[in-house]
């Protein structure tokens, strides 16, 4: 689980639902009353199209971040498939709930771990761990620009 405290006191929670292996999102107000969960991501489908191999095992490493604006930004992995996945949640949904969308990116080797968000002279970027295997193993540190 990822937690943010807005300046309003609430809790923003990302979390692995182990029961459907998706990626789900609370909000408690003032860190006492929960809310009811968003499914952020469900590990079947991006941007609307199915995976052919099934189900994707989806939220590890989660780093959660929370606008002034109420916008939730989720990164992640998609372990299944080794790529950083990042969801943003637009408030306005029905019911005061979030319309997520979610990008996945390709990047060399087996990526997506250890993901968080930082901000660059005034740009968001994300920042995940990649590996290599074969005869030598190799890994690193990269940025991506959402």
């Amino acid at each position: 689980a990822t937690l943010a405290i807005d300046a309003s006191g609430n809790w923003h929670v990302a979390y692995v639902d182990g029961y459907d292996e998706s990626l789900k999102y609370v909000r408690i107000a003032g860190g006492t009353t929960v809310g009811a969960p968003e499914v952020v991501d469900t590990g079947l489908t991006l941007a609307g199209a199915q995976f052919d191999d099934g189900l994707h095992i989806v939220g590890d490493d989660a780093k959660i971040a929370v606008t002034d604006s109420g916008e939730v930004h989720v990164s992640y992995q998609d372990a299944t498939a080794g790529k950083l996945r990042y969801a943003v949640g637009a408030p306005g949904g029905a019911g005061d709930t979030h319309t997520w969308e979610q990008r996945s990116y390709d990047q060399d080797g087996f990526a997506g771990a250890f993901s968080s968000q930082v901000e660059l002279d005034g740009r968001l970027s994300l920042v995940n761990w990649w590996r290599k295997g074969g005869e030598k193993v190799e890994g690193d540190v990269a940025l991506v620009t959402p």
